[in-house]
């Protein structure tokens, strides 16, 4: 006994392909079009005045950035606490001299 093709399920695979094509067609994601350098990271622990955790300053030397997090032991998850662009403030820091 002859089987035939399965004629419905490659008329919807060439369908799903074509259309899977033409999606990547597209020009890439708004969120993809700024370029921001790889990241250079340096870590290091300190305490804040009036907090019972320690806090984590992580510093991304390429794009100049800090942040700051601590650890939240009731949710598991880190908190962060502060950020700070460190070439913005170089350049308000050179405006005031």
């Amino acid at each position: 006994m002859k089987r035939k093709p399965p004629t419905p399920l490659l008329v919807i695979n060439a369908a799903l392909l074509a259309a899977l094509a033409w999606l990547n067609m597209g020009g890439p994601a708004g969120a993809q079009q700024v370029s921001r350098a790889s990241g250079r990271y340096s870590m290091v622990h300190g305490w804040v005045m009036n907090c019972d955790p320690e806090v984590v300053y992580i510093t991304d030397e390429s794009n100049h950035e800090v942040v700051a997090v601590m650890w939240d032991d009731r949710v598991k998850k880190f908190t962060g606490l502060g950020y700070r662009n460190l070439a913005n403030d170089n350049a308000s820091f050179q405006q005031t001299r």
